[in-house]
C-alpha cells in the first residue's frame, strides 16, 4: 500500500495510534522536501542542524542572493517537480524507532542535459517542464523524542534529492541570454536615430519613449527643466538665452560604427552631438552688449563643441530603446545649468561696474563660468531642483595683469561658510569651485565666501544661497 498527499488510513488502538503519528511526521517531511521548506526540515530532523540552518536557508532560497535572477528560476522550476510516494506497507515501527520506504521523483538533471538549443531562461524552463524524472529510493528512519517523531540523517537525504542543486553551485550567477531573434540592423538604426531627433528638438516625450529607465533624472525635472515657456520654468530672457543653445544643437551618427550583440540582444552606435559653447572665460559681461538681441547675437556666433558619444542600447518587448540616455542628456544638455543657476534671469539687472572698483577686488564674479554678474558685492540664488542634483558653482575674482606678468596668488585664501559654519579653506587661488561631497547633490542654504589676501585683509564677501 502506498500513499501521497494527506491521504492516511483511519487507525485505532495503541499499535495504530503509533503508526499514524509516525506516518504523519513522515508525511509532514516529505512534504517539507518537496517544498523546499528548510525551517520546517530542521524543525522534523532528530539531528541538530542549527549550526547549518543558515547554509540551508541559502541554497533553498531561489529568490535569495545565493543565485542570480535566471539561477534562481531554474532551480525553482526544478524543485517544483519534486513529488514522492510513501510505501505504507514497508513501515517497521516500535515505541522508540522506525522506518519505511519513500520514492521521490525530481527532474533528472543528469540525463536531461540543456543541449545548444536551450539558449534562453524561457526555453530552460520549458526542458525542465517536458523532461524525464527520475527515481530516488530511500529508506527513512524515525525515532521518537520527547518532541515527537523526527527523521534521522536530514544531510543525507536532501543530498540525494536536492542533487540538482549542484548546478546552482557551479555557476550560481549565471544568466541566459534573450531570444535569439533575428536582428534587423537597420531597426537599430531609427531606434537610435528617433533617440537623437528628439534630443535635437528637445521632445521630452520622444527622448522618454525612446530610452529605458532613468536612474538618475526623473521624468519630471527632465520635463521642467527643457521647458521653454516663458514663465513656465525660465523669464522670457532666460528662455531666448537658452533657446540659442537649443537651436544650435545637431547630430551625425556614424552607422558604420554599429555593433550588435544578438545573444544579449544589446547594441552600440557612435554619434557625435554638436553645440555651442556656453561658457566662457569671463572677459565679456552684459554690460559689453547695448542691447539683449546683440548678446544672442553673439552667444549664437560662439564656438562649436563636439560630444562624442557611444549610444547603448538594448531589445526590449517594445524593440529597441537607448540604455544610457542619461549620458547623453548631461553632456548635449549641460547649458540648462545656466537656468537653473538663473532661472528668473532679466537683460540689465545685474549692477553696472564700477571703473573705480580695484581689479583684484572682485568687479566680477562669474558663477562656474556660465553668466556674468558684475558687482562688488554680490547676492545670488542656485538652484539645483530644475536641472542636474550634482551640480555645484563655482565664484571668480578676476584680475588684471601687465603684459608678460604673472601674479602670483600664493598666501591668497578664501573661507567658505555654510549657515554660518566654516566648511573649507582654499588656499592659493581666487577661483572656488564648491561641489557636493558625495558626488550626488550639493548642500542646501547659504555659502558665504570671503577672500582675503596674505596678510589677513578680507578684500571680498560673496553670498550664494542653494535651494
Amino acid at each position: 500500500m502506498s500513499m501521497t498527499g494527506c491521504n492516511l488510513p483511519e487507525k485505532t488502538g495503541k499499535k495504530d495510534d503509533l503508526e499514524k503519528r509516525f506516518l504523519e511526521t513522515t508525511e509532514d517531511y516529505c512534504d517539507a522536501v518537496k517544498e523546499t521548506d528548510a525551517d520546517k526540515l530542521i524543525d522534523l530532523s532528530a539531528d541538530d542542524l542549527e549550526d547549518k540552518k543558515e547554509d540551508l536557508e541559502n541554497i533553498l532560497d531561489f529568490d535569495g542572493d545565493a543565485y542570480s535572477e535566471d539561477m534562481g528560476a531554474l532551480l525553482s522550476a526544478i524543485a517544483d517537480t519534486i513529488e514522492y510516494e510513501i510505501d505504507e506497507d514497508s513501515l517497521e515501527v516500535d515505541e522508540k524507532e522506525g522506518k519505511i520506504d519513500v520514492t521521490f521523483t525530481v527532474f533528472d538533471h543528469e540525463n536531461n542535459e540543456f543541449d545548444d538549443e536551450v539558449d534562453t531562461l524561457e526555453e530552460a524552463l520549458d526542458a525542465v517542464e517536458d523532461g524525464d524524472t527520475c527515481e530516488i529510493k530511500l529508506t527513512l528512519k524515525l525515532e521518537d523524542t520527547d518532541d515527537g517523531w523526527k527523521v534521522k540523517d536530514t544531510e543525507d537525504i536532501t543530498s540525494d534529492v536536492y542533487s540538482f542543486l549542484i548546478i546552482g553551485a557551479v555557476d550560481p550567477d549565471y544568466t541566459f541570454g534573450v531570444a535569439t531573434v533575428e536582428i534587423n540592423e537597420d531597426d537599430v538604426i531609427i531606434a537610435a536615430d528617433d533617440f537623437c531627433y528628439a534630443i535635437e528638438t528637445l521632445d521630452v516625450n520622444g527622448i522618454i519613449t525612446t530610452s529605458t529607465e532613468f536612474e538618475r533624472i526623473t521624468e519630471a525635472d527632465l520635463g521642467q527643466s527643457l521647458c521653454l515657456t516663458p514663465g513656465a520654468t525660465y523669464s522670457t530672457d532666460m528662455c531666448q538665452m537658452l533657446s540659442v543653445f537649443a537651436d544650435a544643437i545637431s547630430y551625425e551618427m556614424d552607422e558604420d560604427s554599429l555593433t550588435v550583440d544578438e545573444d544579449t540582444g544589446t547594441a552600440q552606435i557612435n554619434v557625435t552631438f554638436y553645440g555651442l559653447q556656453y561658457y566662457g572665460d569671463g572677459s565679456t559681461s552684459e554690460e559689453d552688449f547695448d542691447t539683449f538681441e546683440d548678446m544672442l547675437d553673439y552667444l549664437a556666433a560662439g564656438e562649436v563643441v563636439e560630444y562624442d558619444l557611444v549610444l547603448e542600447l538594448e531589445l526590449t518587448d517594445d524593440g529597441w530603446m537607448v540604455s544610457n540616455p542619461e549620458d547623453v542628456i548631461e553632456d548635449v544638455y549641460g547649458f540648462f545649468i545656466v537656468g537653473s543657476f538663473m532661472p528668473d534671469y532679466e537683460f540689465g539687472a545685474a549692477s553696472a561696474v564700477d571703473p573705480d572698483t580695484p581689479t583684484i577686488s572682485g568687479s566680477e564674479v562669474i558663477c562656474s563660468g556660465l553668466i556674468w554678474v558684475s558687482c562688488e558685492d554680490i547676492d545670488q540664488t542656485a538652484r539645483t531642483a530644475t536641472a542636474y542634483a550634482d551640480i555645484g558653482f563655482g565664484v571668480h575674482i578676476p584680475y588684471s595683469q601687465p603684459d608678460g606678468v604673472i601674479v602670483d596668488f600664493t598666501g591668497y585664501y578664501t573661507t567658505i561658510e555654510l549657515n554660518g559654519e566654516l566648511i573649507d579653506t582654499v588656499k592659493d587661488t581666487v577661483w572656488i569651485d564648491v561641489e557636493p561631497e558625495d558626488g550626488s547633490s550639493i548642500a542646501t542654504g547659504e555659502y558665504v565666501l570671503t577672500f582675503y589676501t596674505p596678510d589677513g585683509t578680507a578684500y571680498e564677501c560673496v553670498t550664494v544661497t542653494v535651494q
